[in-house]
């Protein structure tokens, strides 16, 4: 059995609560510490940054792994119906066939920034040219983590029934760093708010 799924049983964090209202905030401190840093070191999630209106935009990202394209792509169906019932779509959603995986990209389209963030992108993000006009801005939040988990569950049933191969970071993110390198910058980043 792969140690990755083993992390995956043994984590001990709670779900979190459904989130009702928008805009969602983006995560606060308390929930990067409780959520976002270990999905990110127990589940091999990754943080990605896309481009999007010349902004970096943070994504969460993963690639699960199967042993034969119809469970894959039953999957993928499965969070679909996992994505109906959260009213929460992923931004991305991707079969490959080659070996069998199934890669996922989640954030919060209209995610309320906090306060100290508007401060310093109004501060320091080009604000003569570019600046933030509204207080929402794609962003993770727990809506994300509560996706992420709830795929993850599923996963871990095609896993049981020996449809799932080994947990993996997609390829297409070589150039995020590891978690051990990620945690201290999103640390001294929080830190300022």
């Amino acid at each position: 059995m792969s140690s990755n799924l083993l992390k995956i049983r043994s984590s001990t964090f709670k779900l979190p609560p459904p989130i009702s209202g928008w805009p969602t905030p983006w995560l606060d401190i308390h929930e990067v510490e409780h959520y976002l840093l270990p999905i990110l070191r127990d589940h091999q999630w990754r943080v990605n940054f896309v481009t999007k209106a010349q902004r970096p935009v943070p994504t969460l990202e993963k690639r699960y792994n199967f042993n034969k394209g119809p469970s894959a792509l039953t999957f993928m169906r499965d969070v679909i119906d996992i994505a109906n019932a959260e009213n929460h779509h992923p931004t991305s959603l991707q079969y490959g066939e080659d070996s069998p995986h199934v890669s996922l990209g989640i954030r919060t389209h209209s995610a309320k920034i906090p306060p100290p963030v508007m401060t310093y992108l109004l501060d320091h993000i080009r604000p003569e040219t570019d600046p933030p006009t509204k207080s929402r801005y794609q962003g993770i939040t727990l809506r994300d983590i509560r996706f992420a988990l709830l795929v993850d569950q599923c996963f871990e049933t095609y896993h049981k029934n020996g449809d799932a191969g080994v947990l993996d970071v997609d390829a297409s993110s070589n150039e995020v760093p590891p978690f051990t390198e990620v945690e201290p910058l999103l640390r001294h980043l929080l830190s300022h708010l």
